[in-house]
């Protein structure tokens, strides 16, 4: 999607307006948001797609059931999970940890995990990709310490 703005000045601006003008697509512009009150930078303007990090994420969600441009494939019991590395590592402090830190997994096109379930894996590998998790016949327990 393209999107055109067009303003006729620049204020010094501090927060975000939300415009609901294209298409109906809601998206924020910010002027001079980082500038000093004394220098307002002049033609300058922040420009921010509210549903762009979701519509990212979806496409790289598609490349991996797809299995396009996949660097990785994590195996649990007798099922492979094609997937990205910078997803995984970007989504995972346990695989940041693993892809990140040239561990022997950095140099490897398949990695097993031992005694993980693949429908653990699963749920683990889908969530990294849609932020979304279904949590079904169990008691979730919420700790706040």
């Amino acid at each position: 999607m393209l999107y055109y703005v067009a303003a006729s000045c620049v204020v010094l601006y501090t927060g975000w307006t939300k415009l609901n003008t294209v298409n109906g697509n809601e998206f924020g512009v910010s002027m001079a948001d980082e500038a000093e009150p004394e220098v307002p930078r002049q033609n300058c303007m922040n420009f921010s797609i509210g549903r762009h990090s979701r519509e990212v994420l979806e496409q790289l969600n598609e490349y991996r059931l797809s299995g396009k441009l996949c660097d990785i494939v994590l195996r649990a019991e007798d099922e492979s999970f094609p997937a990205h590395r910078v997803v995984l590592s970007a989504a995972s402090k346990y695989f940041n940890g693993m892809f990140c830190n040239n561990m022997a997994e950095c140099q490897l096109k398949e990695v097993p995990l031992f005694g993980v379930r693949s429908s653990t894996l699963r749920t683990i590998v889908d969530f990294a990709y849609t932020s979304e998790v279904g949590i079904c016949g169990c008691v979730v327990f919420l700790l706040d310490k």
